[in-house]
């Protein structure tokens, strides 16, 4: 969904992604169909769509023994197609007059593709428009559950029930995907659509001794945004005991230092998986282990990591450099092992990517002796190898 998140984020639109709760964890089938499926449904929406939002929707339609009828929903607020056109639009150009094709140029190969796919797997696609207004697309795939597999939710869920948590976002659908899956883990959640709403609330929790642990924030808001939001509740002391997430459709990469400087626990990117969500929730409320933990304490679950790099070929360090530092993470280089170990004594790091061969000191040496070390904070480091070879004899 990254990539559909960023053309959302482009047009101005909300990108919203909800899986009903009776759709089950495990799942055998078409994993590549689906997802090309749903990327042609939603990035159809998405260039059709002027303001407004896209709304994907995953629910149960029918069970049959293990096999599952899953009904996939895209909704969008988009410019609608003509009923003429409708029984049209899953076929390929060829079969649309002139005027269709210029008016939904760029729909028809892959609305057609998606028809065969979801033919391919068992199901149907169909379509409700209405000019101005929007279009709802759905579709019908058959899927077979695999019962012994475990369960996606961890048992630490249990430890949400109960916890009152205060959801701020000014789109509608937002609020109730959030509010949905909030009552899901057994949480109390509490809704508003602005940032002096949400102020009032929160004030009004601590006079009533029953402050909010938990507050889920929208960076992108009229009239007062997440950020102002935060800053005012933290100028008047309101969020002392509190916990807030940010979430935001907008680029991450230019929130993370206003996130860092206001000691947000998290800062996720719309759409927002479920198991995402938990794992921020409960990373930020009780960290990794369930044990209680400050506010602000958890870095942001998809900020970027804290990587270093132990390579000594310069071109080799360039190019992984470049690539982490797109995505967003904070790298530093050695040239061999000997310099890894220097750095990772002096400073912290969630990840080393070490080269297998390199002089001084080789990545196998490196890492053997990465894992005597005693404080576990460095000896239990994630540690992957990089190395040219790739014969059996090298992985073990």
């Amino acid at each position: 969904m990254r990539t559909l998140s960023l053309r959302a984020h482009e047009r101005g639109l909300e990108l919203a992604c909800y899986v009903e709760a009776d759709v089950p964890d495990h799942l055998e089938g078409d994993g590549r169909r689906l997802r090309q499926i749903v990327i042609n449904l939603a990035g159809n929406s998405i260039k059709f769509t002027e303001q407004g939002e896209v709304v994907v929707h995953v629910m149960v339609e029918r069970r049959d023994d293990d096999e599952v009828t899953l009904r996939l929903e895209v909704r969008d607020t988009g410019i609608g197609i003509e009923a003429a056109d409708q029984d049209r639009i899953f076929a390929p150009f060829t079969q649309v007059d002139a005027s269709s094709t210029r008016r939904y140029a760029g729909t028809g190969l892959g609305l057609a593709i998606c028809r065969e796919l979801v033919e391919k797997m068992g199901g149907d696609i169909w379509l409700e428009s209405e000019r101005g207004v929007g279009s709802t697309f759905y579709c019908t795939m058959v899927m077979r559950e695999l019962e012994d597999a475990p369960p996606f939710h961890p048992q630490e869920v249990r430890l949400l029930a109960g916890r009152k948590v205060l959801v701020v976002d000014d789109n509608h659908t937002n609020r109730r995907i959030l509010q949905e899956t909030f009552n899901q883990w057994g949480m109390r959640p509490t809704l508003t659509s602005d940032g002096y709403t949400a102020l009032e609330l929160v004030e009004e929790s601590r006079r009533g001794g029953d402050p909010f642990p938990l507050i889920v924030v929208d960076g992108l808001m009229p009239d007062m945004d997440g950020f102002t939001l935060i800053e005012t509740m933290q100028d008047r002391g309101v969020t002392d005991s509190a916990t807030v997430l940010m979430l935001s459709s907008a680029d991450r990469n230019s929130f993370i230092e206003r996130c860092d400087d206001l000691q947000v626990a998290a800062y996720l990117e719309k759409p927002i998986s479920g198991g995402l969500l938990l794992q921020a929730v409960l990373s930020a409320l009780y960290g990794e282990r369930g044990q209680p933990t400050r506010p602000g304490a958890i870095h942001a679950v998809k900020q970027g990591l804290s990587v270093l790099v132990a390579e000594d070929t310069p071109a080799n360090q360039k190019v992984v450099r470049a690539i982490l530092e797109k995505r967003g993470h904070r790298v530093e280089v050695s040239s061999n092992g000997r310099e890894a170990l220097n750095k990772l004594t002096a400073k912290s790091f969630d990840l080393v990517l070490m080269d297998v061969q390199m002089p001084t000191m080789d990545g196998l040496q490196a890492t053997a002796a990465i894992r005597l070390m005693d404080r576990p904070a460095i000896a239990e480091v994630p540690i992957v190898a990089m190395t040219a070879h790739a014969m059996k004899g090298d992985r073990e």
